[in-house]
């Protein structure tokens, strides 16, 4: 664990549970941003670093002078398939269409993050991709999964920690990507700032 006192700006259980494993003193910001939305033609990598950006604006960052700035970490996580950006799902309806495209194809799962101290003007934005490949999936399993109620307000319209890992049939990369934080990009952009360690 690091000694350092971080800001989290995230409304995400998950990404709250996951960074638990790092920091020992972590406070909760609630962003506040108007998240932007894709659209066809834009690159991806493109669109993932202007909604990480957009956050870290968004998590008044208000520099304190150089000795007492604590860290903030800001991170976004986006679903990809042929280059197409599969969001949250609007609907049930939304949601089963999606989980239809995903059905016995790979797909890219990115995370972009930024971990500086508060205030930095024009942090570095990291991104981390890992490749998941769904098995092909029955009318009746996306039927079921949308039910109950996993699919909302969940890019690509799944949760890998949920009922959806029965879909997966091969990871490749960071599997705490996935699930909104990409641990070890974290701890190697940590050492990178000379963040001090708990004793061992």
């Amino acid at each position: 664990m690091y000694l350092d006192k971080l800001k989290l700006a995230s409304q995400s259980p998950r990404r709250r549970e996951l960074i638990r494993y790092l920091f020992k003193d972590i406070e909760i910001l609630q962003p506040t941003f108007v998240e932007p939305v894709w659209e066809t033609g834009i690159p991806f990598i493109q669109y993932i670093v202007h909604c990480v950006k957009t956050k870290w604006e968004g998590s008044n960052n208000v520099p304190s002078g150089p000795f007492t700035r604590p860290l903030c970490l800001v991170a976004d996580t986006i679903v990809v398939l042929k280059n197409e950006v599969l969001g949250k799902p609007e609907s049930d309806v939304e949601a089963r269409v999606t989980l239809r495209k995903l059905s016995g194809k790979e797909h890219q799962v990115y995370t972009g993050f930024i971990l500086d101290r508060e205030g930095a003007v024009s942090p570095e934005v990291v991104t981390v991709e890992t490749k998941v490949r769904f098995r092909k999936l029955t009318t009746q399993e996306i039927a079921a999964y949308v039910k109950s109620g996993e699919a909302r307000d969940k890019a690509g319209s799944y949760g890998f920690q949920g009922g959806a890992l029965a879909f997966i049939e091969s990871v490749d990369g960071s599997y705490s990507n996935v699930l909104g934080l990409p641990l070890l990009d974290i701890v190697a952009r940590a050492e990178v700032m000379k963040l001090k360690r708990l004793p061992e």
